[in-house]
This record gives C-alpha cells, structure tokens and sequence, in this order.
C-alpha cells in the first residue's frame, strides 16, 4: 500500500484508529504549539530514565544469583517490555509530534508515523498487562496454592507463556490494523473492539480473583500462629512480593485512565476531540514503564543492594575477618556477644579434678606431665554471674569458673 492509498484509507474509513471508528472524531491541531512542545519535552525528559531503569533491573536480574526466581524472571520480562517502550515507541512519539510543530511535511506521512507509533504503544501495553497477569498467577500459586508451586511455575512454563503473551498482543494489533485497511464494514470492527475490549476485562477480573484470594489466605496466615522462624520470614517475603505487584497492578490501571477518559468522553465533549488530549493520554500510558522500575526499586531492598554494588558503592561481606593481631579468624555466625563487653570479666583457665580427690577412691596424678586445657563457658549477658563464680559439675568431676 502506497503513501496515498493510506491517507485515503486513514480518512474515509475509521481513521485507523485502534479503539475503533472513534478514532475519526479526534482533529489535528498545529497551531497550538505550546502544548506540542510541552509534550514533547516531557517524553523527552521520560525517555532515558524510563531505558536507565529498566536496563538496571535486567542488569541486577541478570548478575545477582539471590534474584534469579521465578517472581524476578517475569519481573525481568516486564522490565524487557518497558524498555522497549522507551526505546521505540517514545522516540516515534517525539518524532511524531516534531513533524507536526514543523507544518511542512505531508500529512500522509504523519499519519503514517501515528499509526505506526500507535500500533507499537498498544503492543508493548497489552504485553505488559499479559506480563502483569502472569505475575499475579505465580504469586497466586506462591501463597495459596505453595504444595503445587515447584510443579505449576517451572521455568519452561514461564518461558511458553510469556511468549504466548507476546503472540497475543502481536496478533490482537496486527489483525485489527489488516481489517481497517482492508476497508471492512463497521460492523465488523465493532465485533473485534468488543472482542479486545472484553478480553481485556476478563484478564483484568482474573487478576482481582487472584489478589482476593490472596488477599484470604493472608489474613488466614495472620491468624494462625507460624511455628519455625524459617516459615516465618518466607511467609513474610512472599507476601511483600504480592503486595508489590498489586502495586504494579493499580500503576497500569491508573496510567490507562486517561485514555479510557479520552475514548468515553470523545463523543460527549470537544475537549477530548483534539489531538492533544489524545496524546497526553498516551504519554500516561507511557509513563507506566517509568513507574514499574520505581517500584521494584522502592519495594524490594535486593535490588537496591544490586544495583550499589554494580555501580561500586557498596561491597559484598568478607567471610574472613582479621584481628587485631593480624591472624585471620572466620566469622562464627552463631557468635553472642557480651551487653557490657568492657566491665565483663575474663574467664580464666581453669583445672579439672575428679571427683573425690582426697577420698580413698583418688585418680592418680602423673607427675612428669600436668594437663591443662581450656574449659568452653556459654556468653553469660548478666555480669554478676561471672564475678560471683559458677560450679558446674557431672557424673566424673566439678569444675569451677572463677
């Protein structure tokens, strides 16, 4: 299809918009220049950060073994999606908007680049929020359904269905934008809208049923007493993690408002008619790329740990310690220190003698050799118990800690 076939397509059939024959009722306004510029400087401003942040997950994902799981995997998944809405879809926006402020070029051309631009954004938003559901499905299978995890989240089956993610989104965009220029009746493009619209919805119940039932089996775990400390903590770090990505979660839902705005009211009001509103309601949706790396960030302190030691402020734990004397001695990790390490007492050497040395039942003591060895003494905290001097006694002898 040449330039002058898509301009006739682009305005007499739906203005290949992909929400449908809406699309038609937005206008293209150059005169407003400022508004142009603003955004175009803030995509501008949001673009890098919106690269440096994603690379720094992947990055982190990538090199620290601690987070190389199947919640980080399909975070790092999500972090590939964003980065690639910074890196391609962002640029075609700001190249877009350049060639309108510049009023010279062709508007065949520019809408050539809209589509395009908008094809890619509506790609790279559904594969996130696929991205976002498959996160809640494994923490969903984490908390609730733990007995089953190792065999329902293997790394094969996240590998298969984030590639079904990508083929979905793929598919949904590239047939919508095959019926509209092929000039199908409206009918026909409102079957498919519904179509999206209702896939849309029931993903998006699907997620809310996980973080419901998630939501349960929390304060279920609230109420019953965990017994070891391990369970503990893991039950701790597993629920921060679905805490976290609910969080992701309302950020999509929250960066999409706009433009569900925009496309409800564009038929009621000609505020939302205008280009402009079209496009701030696109640089939200963008702006979701940007919030996801905050919050990983933000939430969880491994990654902020990675990312100080892969730009070296920060330097990973030495197993071996050296004392004062300059002997080297491994660090005990089940060492008790001493509250009042200063006014403690040393413990000083001490003998063994059996019991009853003076009675008839006397242990003979070598004379051409005396044995000496260390008595091990548990880390008293209370200093009166050291000063005031402890017998310790067993079925062969006592021993007194002076």
């Amino acid at each position: 299809m040449n330039v002058s076939n898509f301009e006739d397509a682009f305005n007499n059939s739906s203005k290949s918009g992909f929400f449908g024959p809406s699309m038609t009722k937005f206008q293209w306004d150059s005169k407003q220049t400022l508004s142009l510029q603003l955004t175009i400087g803030a995509t501008a401003v949001a673009c890098p950060w919106i690269i440096f942040l994603n690379m720094l997950v992947i990055l982190a994902i990538k090199k620290v073994r601690e987070l190389q799981k199947n919640s980080n995997i399909l975070i790092a998944n999500l972090a590939v999606t964003d980065l690639l809405v910074g890196t391609v879809s962002m640029p075609l926006s700001i190249a877009m908007d350049a060639l309108i402020l510049r009023g010279t070029v062709p508007r065949s051309t520019i809408y050539l680049m809209g589509e395009i631009g908008l094809s890619v954004m509506i790609t790279l938003y559904i594969t996130s929020y696929h991205h976002l559901l498959l996160i809640a499905w494994e923490r969903y299978v984490a908390i609730v359904k733990w007995t089953e995890y190792k065999v329902l989240v293997t790394e094969g089956r996240i590998k298969k269905y984030t590639l079904i993610a990508w083929m979905d989104s793929v598919t949904k965009v590239a047939l919508y934008r095959a019926l509209v220029f092929a000039k199908v009746p409206q009918e026909v493009l409102l079957v498919m809208n519904l179509a999206i619209n209702f896939s849309w919805l029931t993903e998006t119940l699907t997620v809310v049923y996980f973080y419901r039932m998630i939501y349960i089996e929390v304060r279920r775990q609230n109420r019953c007493q965990i017994s070891t400390l391990s369970a503990l903590i893991k039950a701790k770090m597993e629920r921060k993690l679905a805490y976290t990505a609910f969080l992701l979660l309302i950020a999509a839902l929250i960066c999409c408002f706009p433009i569900l705005v925009v496309m409800t009211s564009v038929s009621y009001s000609p505020v939302f008619r205008t280009y402009l509103a079209l496009r701030w309601a696109y640089i939200g949706i963008q702006l979701n790329s940007l919030a996801n790396p905050v919050l990983y960030f933000y939430r969880n302190k491994r990654y902020r740990k990675a990312l100080l030691q892969m730009i070296g402020l920060e330097k990973t734990q030495e197993i071996e310690r050296v004392d004062p004397k300059g002997r080297c001695a491994r660090q005990n990790r089940c060492t008790v220190e001493l509250v009042d390490p200063e006014g403690a007492l040393s413990l000083k050497r001490s003998y063994s003698f059996p019991k009853q040395t003076l009675g008839p039942r006397s242990t003979r003591v070598s004379k051409t050799t005396t044995t000496e060895r260390k008595i091990s003494a548990p880390c008293l905290t209370i200093i009166e118990s050291l000063q005031s001097g402890t017998w310790y006694g067993d079925g062969d002898g006592m021993t007194q800690i002076e």
